[in-house]
């Protein structure tokens, strides 16, 4: 299934999917969940097939704390930080364990649109400092 989900093989991912004990919360070596490969992928459609699932944790950070938002944030993929922030349960400033947000990472790739979709958050903090006292303006700069 992570395979499937990092290349964008939506079809052998719904085949996957479909089995019965399928878990699309497994995570490989680092943590990543097939989520997170998508998102940091760009793969839009395989997100969407994966965020149908009831079973599915969208949250879910890796061992360095960083949550698929921040995978698809730090990437350009404005599309997949939109169907996420549109959720309920996917937290739009959580820190990873550099202290760095979604925030700060779609600052440092310079998408103007990224930053303004999860600026519109009510939880996020936008001069939240990192590990080493960056703030995403700083990381914009």
């Amino acid at each position: 299934m992570l395979w499937a989900a990092r290349n964008g093989h939506r079809v052998v991912l719904k085949v996957l999917l479909e089995q019965e004990g399928a878990a699309p919360n497994t995570a490989d070596k680092d943590g990543r969940t097939p989520l997170s490969l998508a998102a940091e992928r760009g793969h839009g459609d395989v997100v969407k097939i994966l965020l149908e699932r009831e079973d599915l944790t969208p949250d879910t950070p890796d061992k360095e704390g960083r949550t698929p938002l921040s995978w698809a944030a730090g990437g350009w993929h404005g599309s997949i930080v939109e169907i996420l922030l549109a959720r309920g349960d996917v937290a739009a400033d959580t820190p990873d364990r550099d202290g760095r947000t979604p925030l700060s990472w779609a600052a440092e790739s310079g998408s103007e649109d990224i930053v303004r979709m999860i600026l519109e958050r009510e939880d996020v903090t936008p001069n939240t400092r990192d590990g080493d006292g960056q703030t995403p303006l700083l990381w914009a700069a």
